[in-house]
């Protein structure tokens, strides 16, 4: 009989008595040897289920969409009472680790750590049976707002603050990352004619009035200064420390029409890159920066070059809006196993393993969907990208007369528009329809270089299938691999990504999604 692999579990807490405590538990006894750190330790045979972990790239089963990590519950078993006193354990937020050993003989330090995370606190279904331990999962940790900063309301006279009046109270104060055009600032003080881009630094404010330019009176590094600066009427001095831009003058230089700017946050063209801001989002999310994986991110930026924005000024979930924004790369963000979070694109490597596969229940019946992300499952013939957002669109009414027809169309409409349309696909599938992606890139190259991207993943045919394997044969998620099966699509083998990838540590199994 081959050997069983072991999986242990060590979880952090405090005891009854408010002492610190590790708790290290297994599916089969294990105990450590002298030489080993830690030495002499025991694992007791209490495990009854390790648990689980579930990765997909994007939304479950497709290639688009924020993704959504799934974690199992550990079981402990407690037919004999004896671990009960975990039930008055304080664990909840406290580090625990899942272990694999590939059999008990093996060495600890040949130990693999497969699942690195936090506890929730534990609970029990059935006290006679067993205690369940789940463990937490890490994407809560972006179910907030990414900006919770909101404004006081408290200016009310000409006294340099910028809290807005009693109509700002409680609304959340904008953010800004990389470069976004022609957002509508509020008016924080409506005394010194302050408006506020956002309530972090930028790189550069550019005012319109009614889309047309105002002239610059010079950045200041505070607002103290910019208030205190001798200039024209009706140029705009800026504090880009604070985001904050001044109208000079009194009301009779006040804006005409729509006060808007151009705001650029990032110094470098290379700070305003996807990967690049989504970091600096991640960071404003507070996650650590222990816990970013920074080659990740700037692999993503080499891979997409282009230079993307976004503006916040709602409660958006920093979820949702970091998965926004990197979707403008066709990037994803996924928490790995260890409880760090990594990204990248869904694209076609290096051959990492082949699955020959001559057994049904083997491929796990083989089943095949077609293209899940595209209409009827037959590849789009015209693919659309959506760029460069205006965020504040202007009718006639609020644009200045002497702007010029082509600025006027461009601040009428929200996006621009680049497209890629094959006829002859159109032909050979007549129920082929438009795949449209909206993404907050600002240039038009870069568009186009995303829609050639897109065209080379969603212009042939695609089909999703999965398979189960032992967990020291499955490959990595987001890997490319081949597929082998006598039939349909897989005759010859098949280049399929790994878009998905669910670990059960209790089967030591893993069920791979692919799709190609």
């Amino acid at each position: 009989m081959a050997d069983m692999p072991v999986y242990l579990v060590e979880i952090d807490l405090l005891d009854p008595d408010g002492d610190p405590l590790t708790v290290c538990l297994a599916t089969l006894g294990y105990n450590t040897k002298p030489g080993d750190t830690p030495p002499n330790r025991h694992y007791a045979e209490r495990i009854a289920d390790p648990g689980s972990f579930s990765q997909f790239l994007y939304g479950a089963g497709g290639t688009i969409g924020q993704s959504e990590p799934g974690y199992g519950e550990i079981v402990i078993s407690n037919a004999d009472g004896q671990m009960g006193w975990l039930l008055d354990c304080a664990m909840d937020g406290r580090p625990l680790r899942i272990k694999r050993l590939a059999s008990q003989r093996a060495a600890f330090s040949s130990a693999v750590t497969v699942l690195a995370g936090k506890a929730e606190a534990p609970q029990s279904a059935d006290m006679w049976r067993s205690i369940s331990i789940g463990i937490y999962n890490r994407m809560l940790d972006l179910d907030a707002p990414l900006q919770s900063e909101r404004y006081a309301g408290t200016t009310v006279t000409a006294d340099g603050s910028y809290e807005g009046n009693e109509d700002l109270k409680e609304t959340v104060k904008p953010l800004v990352f990389g470069r976004v055009r022609n957002i509508e600032p509020p008016l924080v003080n409506a005394h010194q004619w302050l408006y506020q881009v956002s309530a972090s630094a930028v790189s550069s404010i550019v005012a319109y009035d009614g889309g047309s330019p105002r002239n610059p009176a010079g950045d200041f590094p505070s607002v103290a200064a910019a208030l205190s600066a001798s200039a024209l009427y009706g140029r705009v001095a800026t504090c880009n420390a604070q985001g904050i831009a001044r109208f000079v003058g009194n009301a009779g230089a006040q804006p005409r029409y729509s006060f808007t700017t151009d705001v650029t946050e990032g110094g470098t063209l290379a700070a305003r890159y996807p990967g690049a801001i989504a970091r600096r989002m991640l960071a404003k999310a507070a996650v650590d920066s222990g816990d970013i994986d920074t080659a990740a991110f700037d692999a993503l930026d080499t891979a997409a070059p282009w230079e993307a924005g976004i503006h916040i000024d709602s409660d958006e979930k920093r979820l949702s809006a970091i998965s926004r924004l990197l979707a403008s790369a066709g990037a994803y963000l996924i928490p790995t196993a260890l409880g760090v979070f990594t990204t990248g694109l869904l694209a076609f490597g290096t051959r990492v393993a082949t699955y020959d596969i001559d057994d049904p229940e083997k491929a796990n019946a083989a089943g095949i969907t077609l293209n899940p992300d595209s209409a009827n499952g037959v590849p789009p013939w015209r693919i659309v990208v959506q760029y460069q957002p205006v965020y504040r669109v202007l009718d006639k009414s609020n644009v200045a007369g002497c702007v010029d027809a082509e600025t006027k169309a461009f601040l009428a409409t929200e996006w621009r528009e680049v497209a890629d349309e094959d006829t002859a696909l159109r032909a050979l599938h007549p129920r082929s329809e438009e795949l449209v992606f909206q993404t907050l890139l600002d240039k038009t190259a870069d568009a186009q270089a995303y829609l050639a991207y897109l065209r080379a993943l969603y212009g042939v045919d695609r089909v999703l299938t999965s398979i189960r394997v032992p967990y020291d044969e499955a490959a990595a998620i987001g890997s490319t691999v081949t597929l082998q099966i006598p039939r349909q699509f897989f005759a010859t083998g098949r280049d399929m990504i790994v878009i998905s990838r669910e670990d059960d540590f209790g089967d030591d199994m893993v069920t791979m999604g692919l799709w190609g």
